[in-house]
């Protein structure tokens, strides 16, 4: 059995969802969907939250960290890209207790910028 470790700017996520999709469009955009965005996560949620609410109002990109290792610790799989927090939704519900379920929807993010060309 292996495991996904999910960091969002460099937090670890308490719960990891059990897949990870990912979209890839033609030449444009590419969009990263975790677990069709659904995260669960543990007690104390207001720390996740918060996080959440920074990445958003930040209107900044910041990296996206996907790893998935094997009991032995041979890497399976590993993912590192750039990407901004497009839109959140926090599930409080009595079936999971007194912990939230968030879907998260995430956009790569590719740099962009005039760029010189120097010509001899």
């Amino acid at each position: 059995m292996s495991q996904y470790d999910f960091y969002l700017d460099g937090l670890l996520l308490p719960v990891a969802p059990g897949e990870l999709k990912m979209s890839i469009a033609n030449q444009n955009s590419a969009y990263v969907l975790v677990d069709q965005g659904e995260i669960n996560l543990l007690k104390p949620a207001a720390y996740y939250l918060a996080h959440f609410e920074q990445l958003k109002v930040n209107c900044k990109p910041f990296q996206f960290i996907v790893s998935r290792v094997m009991p032995s610790g041979k890497v399976l799989f590993s993912n590192n890209i750039k990407v901004s927090l497009e839109d959140y939704t926090i599930t409080e519900s009595a079936d999971n207790g007194f912990d939230v379920t968030v879907k998260i929807r995430l956009k790569q993010y590719r740099d962009y910028g005039t760029q010189s060309l120097q010509l001899s």
